[in-house]
């Protein structure tokens, strides 16, 4: 997929959460009897505009969000323009209202992006969609490195070991060992492995990956050296590699798993190897020709045979309360999330800026359209569009000044007070808020530029 298509992609995807956002905040001012002024997709320059009811409904020249504007919501800055001692409201001012319909248009927002999110969360459990894992059999890192050493070699995991619960639930795949591992940073952990014909309990700790806030074990999935999937172009398609051989050794040295392999390759640094594969329970060799980009292996071009995992709601009711399962789950991971960024995580790695999160978009979009086809790509794009409808959900119920938080703890403080907040103390309130967003939005750019140069 080209550069531009998945950039359209992104800014779609980004546009269409901003959009249910909005209308949140649209629909609670119509509920509660504030006066819309203007409700806009994009941003900019007008592309096209009607008005209807005294409401101007517009389409921005940027597809880089929208807004909702209220009767009154720049009261407090015209005050401040006009250098006033006190803020004078109008009938039907947004902020000349009620507090509890201030707070409600306020919750409306974030609200919706969990209704938004849910949605998709429910149409996903409904319809059903595919997933690809590897098994529950796992390989210790510290098999390959000795340095630092991992909470799965201190607590006694070997390689080949089956891990088939934790804490008593069921983990058939890797992906469900990594789910519960992820999070639950340095938090102590039952495992259940099976290790040959025995069974046994290991209490072990995942430590705190400071790169991403999750939690790490120091384990990889086992992979079998089958082939699914070869990029024609790469390192293994120029070799002569196709879906369903099995490699079978490198240089004479044989391998067990996928890890094997890319071990030997990083130690050895070969310029050109042989590979022994079976090929139709015939064995055939072919020589290959990695590629390095400042000392480090490219990828292979590669894609292992997995385990395909087909996931349906029995009833809509079942899929109604997965996807509510779902969305709370990760309302409360992403609160996870923030707190481990005062646990020493990197927060250039955990914060994404509005350039990165469009272009994550649009690649998962498009590449997952390229590989799983268009029903499947879009299950994955919307999946993703969900998780970035709570985190959005999350960050603007912060109590930070200028966003919907920050507002609500004002219009709380009003209700006890039983009056307006003095326009002195909105003012300072509004220029730390100010602050602390350029100085986030700062961290995102800086954070997004690192990860371009990346790419």
């Amino acid at each position: 997929m080209s550069v531009l298509l998945t950039i359209v992609f992104g800014l779609l995807g980004l546009g269409i959460v901003i959009f249910f956002h909005e209308l949140g905040h649209f629909i609670m001012a119509r509920l509660t009897g504030i006066p819309v002024l203007e409700f806009s997709i994009g941003m900019g320059p007008r592309l096209a505009s009607f008005a209807r009811n005294g409401i101007t409904y517009k389409i921005g020249m940027l597809p880089i969000g929208g807004y909702c504007k209220l009767k009154g919501e720049d009261s407090y800055k015209t005050a401040v323009l006009e250098k006033k001692e006190a803020v004078s409201f109008e009938k039907d001012d947004f902020l000349g209202a009620h507090p509890l319909k201030k707070i409600a248009i306020s919750l409306g927002g974030p609200l919706f992006n969990v209704i938004f999110a849910l949605l998709i969360f429910f149409c996903i459990e409904l319809f059903g969609y595919t997933t690809y894992s590897f098994s529950n059999q796992i390989i210790l890192i510290n098999d390959y490195i000795s340095e630092p050493l991992y909470p799965s070699k201190i607590a006694g995991f070997q390689t080949g070991d089956r891990i088939i619960a934790i804490n008593k639930k069921e983990t058939k795949f890797f992906s469900d060992i990594y789910t519960m591992i992820a999070s639950s940073p340095n938090k102590p952990l039952d495992f259940t492995v099976q290790r040959g014909d025995n069974q046994l309990t290991i209490i072990a700790s995942p430590i705190l990956n400071k790169e991403t806030g999750a939690g790490q074990l120091g384990i990889y999935p086992w992979v079998d050296p089958v082939i699914a999937r070869v990029e024609k172009s790469s390192a293994a398609g120029l070799a002569g590699l196709l879906p369903g051989d099995i490699i079978i050794a490198i240089d004479d040295t044989f391998i067990k798993n996928t890890q094997e392999l890319y071990n030997f390759l990083s130690l050895k640094r070969p310029q050109k190897c042989t590979i022994k594969f079976i090929r139709n329970n015939e064995e055939r060799t072919t020589t290959l020709i990695p590629l390095y980009t400042n000392g480090n292996i490219e990828e292979l071009g590669i894609y292992w045979e997995s385990i395909r995992i087909f996931n349906k709601a029995n009833n809509i009711f079942e899929a109604f309360a997965k996807g509510y399962n779902q969305a709370i789950g990760t309302i409360i991971d992403t609160y996870k999330g923030i707190i481990s960024l005062f646990r020493g995580t990197n927060i250039l790695n955990a914060i994404a800026g509005p350039a990165r999160i469009t272009w994550t978009v649009g690649k998962v979009t498009a590449d997952s359209i390229a590989v799983e086809g268009f029903s499947n790509g879009l299950l994955s794009a919307l999946n993703l569009l969900a998780l970035i409808s709570i985190a959005l959900f999350v960050m603007n119920l912060l109590p930070i000044p200028v966003l919907d938080g920050g507002w609500i703890v004002l219009f709380i403080i009003e209700i006890f007070t039983r009056k307006p907040v003095s326009l002195k103390t909105i003012v300072r309130y509004q220029q730390i808020g100010l602050l602390m967003l350029v100085l986030l939005f700062g961290l995102s750019l800086f954070s997004d530029f690192l990860f371009f140069l990346k790419q």
